[in-house]
């Protein structure tokens, strides 16, 4: 009986060349991997078999993991094997294809993990994993990274800021971190958001809870922290922007539906809105409730004075009796 991986590699049309697919002439690719509808070979199909090739021989100790960014994959494989193809695009930066295809084989087809490959971690100098690392101060941009890092260092959080890699690269190795400081994936984890207020940065932000979700963390509460309710009226005015599309753009109104627009209008604003000084405040005030020494600490704030007061009268008895 044939197993569901290889069922799934032969529905992705990936086979076990015993060739090097890279360094083949174009006359055998196109005969292999041809005819496709726009360019000599069919690209989507030829970049699975070239990234799966470079999978299987990294694992066999045929070849050295990559050890360097995505892009460096473009240029050393897929890009000079679809120039011998014939099959290079001048119109749009085939790279994406590769992001795609490899997105499909972790995510879609769940047949294998980044880390395989050995791709650098770009990413790795823009998060920490703090002291409480169930609470996570995420931003869409590498600029927030002085003040994420600040946060980080003053009150023990975890913190990532997201660079030029794919977020599916970025999460894995996110809770590769997190594994590795033996955080326990099954608890609680506290997420509070920096992304720009309008439908992509909601994007960015679901897209990356949803990666986390795929790696083991899916007890996840968030919170967004870039809202209109952070800016005056006269700031709102003079960073709002409309969203491209309007109310006939589907991706707007499904953002509108869970809250977002300026007053009821397809409006968005950067999250650079919000001075850095205010968006320090408004970190610190959101997290505050999450951030203790011990879980005990945290359900007693959540319960309150009458906590602190039998705390109180705990303290004292025990002090009392150890005087006696």
């Amino acid at each position: 009986m044939i197993s569901q991986k290889r069922q799934a590699l032969r529905r992705l049309g990936i086979r076990p060349y015993r060739k090097i697919l890279r360094d083949q002439p174009g006359a055998w690719l196109v005969a292999e991997f041809g005819p496709g509808t726009k360019y000599p070979v069919v690209v989507s199909t030829l970049v699975r078999n070239l990234i799966w090739q470079a999978k299987e021989r990294i694992e066999s100790g045929k070849r050295p993991p990559i050890e360097k960014l995505i892009r460096s994959f473009w240029y050393s494989d897929v890009k000079p094997t679809l120039q011998r193809a014939g099959s290079l695009s001048s119109e749009f930066d085939q790279y994406e294809v590769v992001i795609d295809q490899l997105a499909r084989l972790v995510r879609g087809e769940d047949l294998m993990r980044y880390r395989d490959l050995g791709f650098g971690d770009a990413s790795k100098e823009y998060r920490k994993i703090g002291s409480q690392p169930e609470v996570i101060v995420i931003a869409e941009k590498e600029g927030d990274w002085s003040l994420l890092r600040e946060i980080h260092e003053t009150t023990g959080v975890t913190v990532l800021a997201f660079g030029g890699q794919p977020s599916n690269l970025t999460a894995e190795y996110f809770v590769d971190d997190l594994r590795e400081k033996d955080v326990n994936l099954q608890k609680n984890f506290y997420l509070f958001s920096i992304t720009d207020y309008d439908p992509a940065g909601w994007i960015v932000r679901d897209s990356f809870i949803s990666d986390l979700n795929f790696y083991g963390v899916s007890r996840i509460e968030h919170t967004p922290l870039v809202t209109p309710d952070q800016l005056t009226e006269e700031e709102i005015e003079q960073n709002k922007y409309r969203l491209p599309g309007g109310a006939d753009s589907s991706i707007n109104k499904k953002w509108a539906k869970k809250g977002g627009g300026i007053d009821r209008e397809f409006y968005g604003f950067e999250a650079d809105a919000i001075p850095a000084p205010r968006m320090k405040t408004v970190i610190r005030k959101n997290i505050e409730p999450y951030i203790s020494t011990t879980p005990l600490v945290r359900k007693r704030r959540g319960m309150g004075t009458v906590a602190d007061a039998v705390d109180s009268w705990a303290l004292a008895r025990l002090r009392g009796g150890l005087n006696e």
